[in-house]
């Protein structure tokens, strides 16, 4: 567990060595609970979350549900970069590639969580004016921060899937 959040630091004070030195062969926390959080945030943001809650008439099953769902979006999704990345000759196995964007993601969780949770405190008549177009600076800047995280973040994504070593010259020298 001090790995995990060793690494978390490391991200923003040695990136290469950092996505150079996850696992291969066992998947991190993060690499489940950083795209469980943006999902469920984007699913709360449209309204989809709520929606699925009326429709199964239960928080807990929706809860339930949206878990299953990413036991297998998730992997699925490293299973897509896994097969893209192979079309440029790395050969990564999918709990590499998970820990990759679990970790690659940190610096927009890391703003992420903090500004929800700000914002879910605003009251309900400054979120009306703002959906009026009467945007706070602060909000603005906020969102320019935050897009900047997120670019920056599929930044580390790549670079980390680039120099990471493929998974067949790790096995060599480790054998």
């Amino acid at each position: 567990m001090l790995d995990q959040l060793k690494a978390i630091i490391g991200v923003f004070i040695h990136p290469k060595s950092t996505f150079q030195n996850l696992p291969s062969n066992k998947i991190y926390v993060l690499a489940f609970l950083t795209p469980l959080y943006f999902g469920y945030a984007r699913g709360m943001r449209t309204g989809s979350f709520i929606k699925l809650t009326e429709f199964t008439g239960s928080s807990l099953l929706t809860y339930a549900l949206v878990f299953l769902i990413a036991l297998v979006a998730i992997p699925g999704g490293a299973f897509i970069a896994k097969l893209v990345v192979r079309l440029f000759g790395k050969k990564l196995t999918l709990m590499k590639l998970m820990n990759l964007y679990g970790y690659a993601f940190v610096p927009r969780l890391v703003l992420a969580v903090p500004a929800s949770i700000s914002f879910a405190m605003v009251p309900q008549e400054t979120k009306t004016l703002m959906l009026m177009g009467d945007v706070p600076a602060w909000f603005v800047v906020l969102t320019v921060v935050g897009g900047i995280a997120f670019l920056y973040s599929i930044f580390l994504y790549i670079y980390g899937i680039v120099v990471c070593p493929s998974h067949t010259v790790a096995v060599s020298k480790e054998g």
